[in-house]
């Protein structure tokens, strides 16, 4: 890896230079920090059932952000209605602060072919979001809301359920 120092790098100031992007029209916002469920927000219909193996975990220690945990996720399998895999080569990145978060991020690939970008967190109650491709039969995931089950404990790795939220 290389790191350099742009501190001194003028920034161009010509319009025809300048590159903006901006947010598209009626997208919602998709914050850094994970979303937090409203207290009456319940689980409804099951959306996906997941195995996740996972490999021993790497302990990052005390940090800047309290205690971490690195736990890399090497695959697995999904049911429900939507089928396929887990990708090799996520991670949950937990901190240890009371009480613990959980900070997921990993891929799904669809039985048909697709990429789900998929970020499970929260303390307490689990809140997936998905980000899919916008022509993707699955684009109906970029919007809606869900949960998660916490994760339970298989034989190497965990289960989890992921839920509709009746939202």
């Amino acid at each position: 890896m290389r790191v350099y120092d742009v501190s001194a790098v003028t920034v161009a100031t010509n319009p025809a230079s300048v590159v903006r992007i901006r947010k598209p029209e009626g997208v919602r916002n998709q914050p850094w920090d994970y979303r937090r469920p409203d207290p009456s927000e319940k689980q409804g219909n099951v959306l996906v059932t997941e195995t996740v193996s996972l490999n021993p975990s790497q302990t990052v220690g005390a940090s800047k952000r309290g205690n971490r945990n690195i736990i890399p996720i090497t695959g697995g399998e999904l049911s429900g209605r939507i089928t396929g895999k887990v990708l090799f080569g996520g991670a949950d990145y937990q901190s240890r602060p009371s009480p613990p978060a959980i900070d997921a991020r990993y891929l799904w690939q669809t039985s048909d072919g697709d990429i789900i970008i998929v970020r499970n967190a929260g303390s307490g109650t689990l809140v997936p979001t998905f980000e899919v491709r916008t022509d993707s039969r699955y684009a109906w995931l970029n919007t809606g809301y869900y949960l998660s089950s916490p994760p339970g404990m298989r034989p190497g790795g965990v289960g989890i359920t992921i839920y509709e939220s009746n939202r």
